[in-house]
């Protein structure tokens, strides 16, 4: 369904980038999906990485805040700000025994991905 794709297309983003020198191996993950302890752990199985949680779950109230210390001067920036007032929560990591489903999976998404470019590229109008 259209999780499958999006966790398809995320993991094709990390697996791209890593190949082209990044080290993608987290996700930082807030607002109200954060809610949902299994839509999270199926994030950090299909990705294969951690998914690492605000201690803070409302987001934007925190960014509201955050925006607010730096014009009252609290803090010279927003960088220091969010280094100041936010933290770590929990920590969800990639359950081991999922690892081949969703390595099947994801083939199967490079087959469809493939599929729908060749596809695209015939529905060009000259």
């Amino acid at each position: 369904g259209i999780n499958a794709e999006y966790m398809g297309q995320t993991r094709h983003i990390f697996e791209t980038m890593n190949a082209s020198g990044y080290s993608i191996d987290t996700i930082m993950a807030c607002g109200g999906g954060v809610k949902n302890p299994m839509w999270i752990q199926e994030h950090a199985n299909a990705t294969q990485c951690n998914v690492i949680l605000t201690e803070q779950p409302e987001a934007v109230l925190l960014g509201a805040a955050m925006l607010g210390a730096v014009a009252g001067g609290a803090y010279p920036d927003v960088e220091t700000a969010m280094r100041g007032m936010s933290r770590e929560g929990s920590r969800v990591l990639p359950l081991e025994c999922t690892r081949t489903f969703y390595d099947q999976k994801y083939r199967v998404f490079q087959e469809l991905y493939a599929d729908h470019r060749k596809y695209s590229e015939m529905m060009k109008v000259p």
